[in-house]
């Protein structure tokens, strides 16, 4: 749940919370209802990501291996258990995944999340709504999911030679660079990011509607 946590303030009841974020989130699509379309600039012909490749055995036994002990009230079953079953449950993980994978939908299951607000810096006013940051708690076998889309993602762009020349990134977020063998986050040309300002970057890329679905194409026959 994060370095030096505090538990919310009494004082501050879970109606609070929740119209406070709400309004939040709507401000922010407010602020940028306005803004003239993204444009990207069209990818070489050969290095359309047609499809995803599937999850072996041998992938999700590393991945459940890799778990840290924590787990979520999400979960159908603590961490430890998972690992411990991981011969016999492993087979059915890989075939759920790799039915998301194909269909381009992730179970809707996967997308529940606790939400715990917790304070933005030690030694703020606990009794005020907008000292705190909301912390989703996804479960652990939806984080797997997507640590194998980010793999297959990563890889595409980087065998690809995709990744822009110049690549901001948040260090929190493997998204936007790559770990090294240090668990660092880098760019992809080797220098490391700078930390940014999350109420100049997070706050927005938090708030993107998810509303619209992303279809994949269909493989090539």
């Amino acid at each position: 749940m994060g370095r030096e946590k505090q538990a919310a303030s009494p004082d501050i009841t879970a109606s609070d919370f929740h119209n406070f974020f709400v309004d939040k989130i709507a401000a922010v699509r407010a602020s940028t209802d306005g803004a003239s379309n993204s444009t990207f600039r069209p990818s070489p012909e050969d290095t359309v990501l047609n499809a995803l490749k599937p999850v072996d055995f041998d992938e999700m036994t590393s991945l459940i291996s890799s778990l840290p002990k924590k787990h979520c009230r999400t979960d159908p079953l603590p961490t430890w258990l998972l690992k411990e079953c991981t011969a016999e449950l492993a087979p059915f993980i890989c075939r759920l995944f790799n039915a998301s994978l194909c269909s381009g939908h992730v179970p809707q299951s996967f997308k529940s999340a606790y939400i715990t607000p917790l304070l933005k810096k030690v030694g703020l006013d606990d009794t005020d709504v907008k000292n705190y940051r909301p912390i989703s708690n996804l479960s652990a076998v939806s984080k797997m999911l997507e640590r194998v889309i980010l793999r297959r993602l990563l890889e595409h762009l980087k065998v690809n030679g995709l990744f822009p020349s110049v690549q901001s990134a948040i260090p929190e977020m493997s998204f936007y660079g790559y770990r090294d063998g240090e668990g660092a986050i880098r760019h992809p040309d080797g220098t490391r990011p700078r930390r940014r300002s999350s109420t100049g970057l997070v706050g927005p890329v938090c708030c993107v509607r998810h509303g619209r679905s992303l279809h994949p194409t269909p493989p090539s026959p």
